[in-house]
């Protein structure tokens, strides 16, 4: 009987004393990797904007690449503060925030959405950040960005325009020819 009371207790103790949600609360009781990834993704769009150059530099791994899929070229970690600092960013809104960590990696997969002056238009892009913990502090090592929904729409509107030009360009030529040759059809 003694032995079920204290199996019964021992039980207990455990039952009530594990956190609701494990994947809230780590050993240590603060926020788990997933958080702290998502509050740190915040705190990079926000050190853009607000300039904040030393932020930038302590989130930012020294071997820090930016690239578009598909294409050759790469922007480094100097080059892409440079542009950071230089540039007017605004309005930063990331949807569909995920985090997804193995270990001491981690990839964070959104649609960001943001203004860069003097476009008055908020442009959007696929983002997926790489992420590495080194000495218990996560620090981004590339970007991946995706296309833009809005370059598209511009891109699709701008074909329709040079369409819309080459056609009446191509009427009004025709209609000048008849014009000058009145007898032939």
């Amino acid at each position: 009987m003694r032995i079920t009371v204290v199996c019964i207790a021992l039980l207990l103790a455990v039952v009530f004393s594990a956190p609701a949600n494990p994947a809230v609360v780590n050993l240590n009781g603060t926020a788990t990797d997933e958080e702290a990834l998502k509050r740190l993704s915040q705190a990079l769009m926000q050190a853009v904007e607000k300039k904040d150059q030393q932020t930038l530099e302590a989130l930012i791994a020294p071997e820090y690449s930016l690239q578009v899929p598909g294409s050759p070229e790469r922007t480094g970690r100097g080059e892409w503060i440079s542009n950071a600092m230089k540039k007017d960013w605004s309005n930063f809104r990331y949807e569909h925030l995920a985090v997804r960590v193995d270990g001491d990696h981690a990839t964070v997969t959104s649609k960001l959405y943001f203004k860069i002056a003097p476009i008055p238009l908020m442009l959007d892009s696929g983002v997926v950040d790489i992420w590495i913990k080194r000495a218990g502090r996560w620090q981004v090592t590339a970007r991946y960005l995706g296309e833009s929904a809005i370059q598209l729409r511009i891109a699709f509107i701008l074909g329709l325009l040079t369409a819309s030009f080459l056609i009446g360009a191509w009427y009004g030529l025709v209609r000048l020819s008849k014009a000058r040759n009145p007898g032939s059809t």
